[in-house]
């Protein structure tokens, strides 16, 4: 039944019998409102309080069950009390309404073996895809939630979700944190010491022929867009600045043998005036041609 048809109902129902209880027909009308607006402000408390205590800090609360005692961090306002069976634990929100007090159960803890708890938050994620659900992504946030509580409770049991959270919890910080020092410093290697590294096979597929290549550590070969017949050995992209540097080209000869072209090398070593740059082009073309056959020398 709508809550159009109640109101028009309980309205008839007044105009008939001259109001309620003794009440002039204005006066119950006005209690009807008055426990309706109550009802509106009772739904935007525990809206508020689901909020709450997903927000609030933690504090620490000692619960002594029998002849043990146990330590727990729970959300400000929150409680410890004891559940239906006495292996289980709930952490409760006392939510006061307009004319009741109502337990959010936050949490249920059941005790396992060594004294540690299995973390149950499913009511709590009810409570907030009922109340929050349209503002918040609730599986993230209970998740988040649940982060919260495994920081500083070593007696809870993580689950394969907590872990699996806590690891993209983790590449997300590294991530953030990349981007916050790449203004300062540059992921790239510098040019001298990447044409050092030691060499490594990389195999290359081009028109469904594979080649073969031995290059430094942190580089790798491309196909080259401005020539038919030619790769590009380049270094690795740097991350902040989305960039690469062009080492040399390798240029396809009819034998399927290559010609290696280093002459942009020595003027890229010379533009951040590295020393000795025409030496350490020639120790690094003798590298490539002693490491790879398929090299013209």
């Amino acid at each position: 039944m709508s809550k159009r048809l109640i109101l028009f109902l309980l309205i008839s129902f007044c105009s008939f019998s001259g109001g309620i209880n003794g009440k002039s027909i204005e006066e119950s009308l006005e209690e009807i409102c008055d426990r309706i607006s109550h009802c509106r402000s009772d739904e935007e408390e525990k809206k508020s309080s689901i909020q709450e205590i997903l927000d609030n800090s933690l504090y620490e609360f000692n619960y002594k069950d029998e002849n043990e005692s146990y330590k727990f961090y729970i959300p400000e306002n929150a409680e410890i009390i004891k559940g239906k069976n006495k292996n289980i634990f709930l952490i409760i929100y006392k939510n006061h309404l307009a004319y009741s007090t109502e337990n959010i159960i936050v949490a249920e803890l059941t005790k396992g073996k060594r004294s540690k708890f299995i973390l149950n938050t499913e009511k709590l994620e009810d409570y907030v895809n009922r109340y929050l659900g349209n503002e918040i992504s609730s599986k993230d946030k209970i998740q988040k939630f649940r982060s919260k509580l495994f920081e500083v409770n070593t007696n809870f049991i993580r689950e394969i979700e907590d872990v699996e959270y806590n690891g993209k919890e983790l590449a997300n910080t590294l991530e953030n944190l990349e981007e916050r020092i790449c203004p300062i410093v540059s992921t790239k290697l510098p040019i001298d010491r990447t044409i050092k590294n030691p060499l490594y096979e990389f195999a290359f597929k081009y028109n469904n022929k594979e080649y073969s290549f031995f290059i430094p550590k942190g580089t790798k070969i491309t196909k080259d867009k401005n020539s038919k017949n030619a790769f590009l050995l380049i270094s690795d992209l740097d991350k902040c600045t989305n960039t690469f540097d062009k080492i040399a080209k390798l240029e396809k000869q009819s034998n399927s043998k290559f010609r290696l072209n280093i002459d942009k090398l020595e003027l890229l070593l010379n533009s951040r005036d590295i020393k000795d740059s025409k030496n350490k082009v020639l120790e690094f073309k003798k590298r490539l041609l002693d490491g790879n056959n398929i090299f013209i020398k």
